[in-house]
């Protein structure tokens, strides 16, 4: 069964405005226009992604667009953004195969 709080974590934008200032900066915007060849993007959804200190906590490899039910893959992209310093391998941090959205 899932968890009341497991769904609280999405779409925060709507109701935490730093989260909206951060998600509509023109730096992360312009990434996605250029990331995706258009000017007519949307934010579809935000989420915060929380591991604490020594967590075993793990998020498996996925490609969002598909694991969220977007289509078709290749009009989505998901723009991550660090909150927290420092980032690197010892922190956890997001790791992808270069080039796997193009694969599906």
């Amino acid at each position: 069964k899932e968890s009341p709080n497991r769904r609280s974590r999405f779409k925060l934008h709507l109701i935490l405005p730093s989260l909206d200032s951060i998600a509509h900066h023109p730096v992360v915007v312009t990434a996605v226009q250029e990331a995706l060849q258009t000017k007519d993007v949307a934010l579809w959804s935000s989420d915060i992604n929380w591991k604490p200190p020594q967590s075993l906590g793990y998020f498996a490899p996925h490609q969002d667009a598909t694991y969220a039910g977007l289509s078709p893959p290749s009009k989505c992209v998901t723009a991550w953004v660090a909150l927290s310093d420092p980032v690197g391998i010892d922190q956890g941090c997001l790791a992808f195969y270069p080039r796997s959205h193009i694969f599906g």
